[in-house]
């Protein structure tokens, strides 16, 4: 099976302005409390 080899691109960064918000909020809130473990699956269930 022959190819076609495939074409580059390329990106310019045209203007860059840093961010100059500073970063806020995550204050913890609250307690750790441990209960029953737990397990998260983000995947669909086999059909």
């Amino acid at each position: 099976m022959s190819g076609i080899a495939l074409a580059g691109k390329t990106a310019d960064v045209l203007e860059y302005k840093p961010g100059a918000c500073e970063p806020s909020g995550g204050e913890l809130l609250g307690d750790v409390v441990l209960a029953d473990a737990r397990t998260f699956c983000c995947r669909a269930p086999a059909s």
